[in-house]
């Protein structure tokens, strides 16, 4: 799992130098958020999958094969609760009195 792009972009002020950080990725479709946070999970899964063979071949350290297997469990997690929110949104709407 990569970890989401960060940029600073400093703001002028009587204050100094602020930092304002942006998200590189845009935060429009909500299906297209979530259907990336799906791919990365997988993606994470079968890099802990491959590591944990790699660790069983004697290939990989027992470092490595633990932090391939949280970061996939943490893709996971994280895809799951946007998948909750999503819904959760969803419900809210369809509650919504017009």
């Amino acid at each position: 799992m990569e970890p989401e792009l960060l940029h600073e972009a400093p703001e002028g002020g009587a204050g100094g130098r602020q930092a304002a950080l942006q998200t590189t990725r845009s935060r429009g479709d909500p299906r297209i958020h979530l259907r990336e946070r799906l791919h990365r999970a997988g993606q994470a899964e079968q890099a802990a999958e491959e590591t944990a063979s790699a660790f069983a071949r004697g290939e990989a350290g027992i470092h490595e094969t633990i932090m391939a297997q949280e970061r996939a469990s943490i893709a996971v997690r994280y895809a799951v609760t946007v998948k909750n929110k999503a819904l959760e949104a969803y419900r809210e709407l369809m509650n919504t009195q017009i």
